[in-house]
């Protein structure tokens, strides 16, 4: 976590867990609001003195581009949830069997807002097993770099064969269940 060192007036990487809970003062969180005070006031002091106001205007300016920093990551965060769209490939089927086959689970997953966390969570897993069912089967049946070298075509209708009965065996037991 990036924080300002007031003392070298620049940017540096903690470990949260170097970190003070301001429950955890003597004061709590009356004495954190204390602190706090007590830097702002600091700060307006430095800026006063002729001898340290270029380093309280250096440390202005850093606690800006932290509040810009942690306010862009906030709403990158908030984007990604937001932004999440199921895929056709096992989200989307995955809904339309909940709506015409468990319509009262269906409803459930919508009224509690959690029906776009359990089309990411099945989509995440599924794509998961895919890769992982994919990369034995490959193994199993010998396709490989070496025949990806000597019969493109024979590899290309061998890998292609092998996904699509990954994917049967997905939908048919992970989705449609």
């Amino acid at each position: 976590m990036k924080v300002l060192d007031f003392e070298r007036a620049e940017i540096i990487d903690v470990d949260e867990s170097q970190l003070i809970d301001p429950a955890d003062l003597p004061g709590g969180e009356e004495e954190a609001e204390y602190e706090v005070l007590k830097f702002k006031k600091n700060l307006a002091d430095m800026k006063k003195n002729e001898a340290t106001r270029a380093k309280a205007e250096k440390i202005e300016a850093l606690m800006e581009e932290l509040r810009v920093k942690s306010y862009e990551e906030q709403q990158e965060t908030e984007n990604e949830e937001e932004s999440y769209t199921p895929s056709m490939t096992y989200g989307v089927p995955r809904e339309e069997f909940l709506k015409e086959n468990k319509p009262e689970y269906y409803k459930r997953l919508v009224e509690s807002g959690t029906l776009l966390d359990h089309l990411k969570s099945i989509d995440k897993r599924a794509f998961e097993m895919e890769e992982n069912m994919i990369e034995r089967q490959c193994e199993i049946e010998g396709v490989n770099d070496e025949l990806k070298r000597t019969d493109r075509m024979k590899w290309v209708r061998m890998y292609n064969l092998i996904r699509h009965e990954v994917r049967s065996f997905i939908l048919r037991d992970m989705i449609y269940i």
